[in-house]
């Protein structure tokens, strides 16, 4: 026995989504001389031209952090490999440019610490609290991000780059040494249980363009992650009531186009941890699913399957004789209609 679900209209890829539009740096105003464009010196022949450089971060860790900030693109500033292990250097080429994140990375590890307002020019003051927060990536979890939001200041030491969260809480970078460490008490919010500290490979800055210039904006990313966290949990963790029926199966029903076969694979990409594509999916005045399918989903952080299945039906048509026949709807509500089946 058990209990169907059925949905008339499905269309939720765009609601994961953040829109953003371009908006003016704040606290400082770019000076168009600053741009600095993604070259660096080479050595040729005893005569320097430039080349191209590729930033370390990969495919997966930008989309990751455009799911969390929004509709941006990453703009880079500063690799330490090219541009040099100096955090004043650095300090001095990417302030005034507006939001920036700072990517650290690590053998195992990839540190991000996000600020929404510019860095200060060398000569101010470093001590200007500014929304930011701290993110890191696994190597081996691919999409998997965890962040935590705070108000940092900033402090330049000699060769000392730390990013205060509070008197407890900090970051702290030794570029003389490579080192990174991260305090238990701030670790535990990254799922660290251990006082962190490791060397770094290199370090890059990028550039945000294109966050939202609304008061509440980050406060709203903020609060998307645990609650997005916490809802995937509950869906882990649902049972049917008192074990009533044996499983639960959710019908995804719909008219061509609306979206459905789109919803199956989304909802597989977020358990699975990476993009994937099961469900055939187009675009045709036709249906372009053909069989109806009952999918189960394997949840990737421990490998047991969900407990609940999505059915893809085809889609309705006002001809007859094309796409689902509604005299079948009954009978898959009533658990007897087989998988791959097709008019």
């Amino acid at each position: 026995m058990f209990v169907t679900l059925s949905f008339t209209f499905l269309s939720l890829k765009q609601a994961a989504l953040i829109s953003a539009e371009p908006s003016p740096n704040r606290g400082c105003s770019i000076n168009q001389s600053r741009e600095y464009s993604i070259y660096a010196p080479s050595n040729s022949e005893n005569r320097y031209g430039t080349m191209e450089v590729t930033p370390r971060l990969t495919w997966n860790e930008e989309k990751s952090l455009q799911k969390l900030l929004g509709n941006v693109s990453l703009r880079l500033l500063y690799k330490s490999s090219i541009h040099g292990n100096s955090f004043g250097t650095m300090l001095n080429k990417c302030s005034c440019q507006g939001s920036t994140i700072l990517m650290v990375y690590l053998p195992n590890n990839v540190f991000g610490i996000f600020v929404l307002e510019s860095y200060p020019e060398m000569s101010e003051h470093l001590k200007k609290p500014t929304t930011s927060f701290l993110l890191s990536f696994q190597k081996n979890k691919i999409m998997e991000m965890t962040a935590a939001f705070f108000n940092s200041t900033v402090d330049l030491i000699d060769n000392k780059l730390r990013f205060n969260f509070s008197q407890v809480q900090y970051v702290l970078l030794r570029s003389n040494t490579q080192n990174i460490f991260i305090p238990r008490l701030l670790g535990e919010k990254l799922g660290l249980t251990y006082d962190f500290k490791s060397q770094y490979t290199e370090y890059e800055v990028f550039r945000v363009e294109g966050m939202k210039d609304e008061p509440g904006y980050i406060n709203r990313i903020a609060g998307a992650t645990p609650h997005r966290d916490s809802l995937l949990a509950e869906l882990r963790a649902y049972r049917p009531y008192a074990d009533l029926v044996s499983e639960i199966r959710i019908l995804l029903l719909g008219p061509v186009g609306s979206g459905k076969s789109s919803f199956f694979n989304s909802v597989k990409s977020i358990f699975r941890g990476h993009l994937t594509r099961q469900a055939i999916v187009g675009s045709d005045i036709s249906s372009i699913t053909e069989k109806y399918r009952i999918y189960s989903i394997k949840d990737e952080k421990d490998g047991k399957s969900l407990p609940f299945m999505l059915c893809d039906s085809m889609g309705l048509n006002e001809k007859d004789g094309v796409g689902l026949c509604v005299d079948d709807i009954p009978h898959i509500l009533k658990g007897c209609m087989p998988d791959r089946y097709q008019v």
